[in-house]
């Protein structure tokens, strides 16, 4: 059985979202396709897409498989700028070389380093406190629960 891909669609228009780079986004999970959409967007199945719009993704991926293909071609800041514009903080990343430059592990070891640092509760803390210090200084209003 081959597995659901979405597409965010605005029927009206009959377009698709695409990446910056004009290569429509797939999503294999609904719920994400759901979040980003804005607007008059829907969340369809490609399969249920006019054979038209199946085609052009259709082509897009045998010309170039998303990961395998050309999104690897990409540099790193066209990729920031890509997450940038849909609402994602992408001023410090952090990147397994920031553990490497220090210490002797795998790429995978720093990888999950890197993860399990930034999922710290200290660490997830203090951004929401520094969060709120700034919120409060700025004079923005927290919402009413």
């Amino acid at each position: 059985m081959k597995k659901k891909e979405y597409v965010i669609y605005n029927k009206a228009l009959d377009n698709m979202l695409r990446f910056t780079t004009g290569e429509v986004i797939i999503y294999g999970d609904k719920q994400e396709a759901v979040d980003d959409l804005y607007g008059d967007e829907e969340v369809m199945l490609i399969q249920d897409l006019s054979l038209r719009n199946q085609q052009i993704i259709s082509d897009q991926l045998e010309e170039t498989p998303i990961l395998g293909g050309r999104m690897k071609e990409l540099s790193t800041e066209d990729l920031r700028n890509e997450l940038a514009s849909r609402g994602w903080q992408t001023q410090n990343l952090w990147h397994m070389d920031d553990v490497l430059q220090n210490y002797k592990c795998s790429e995978g070891d720093a990888l999950d380093i890197i993860q399990r640092a930034l999922n710290h509760e200290g660490v997830r803390e203090y951004i929401f406190d520094t969060i709120d210090e700034i919120c409060w200084q700025e004079g923005i209003k927290q919402k009413e629960s």
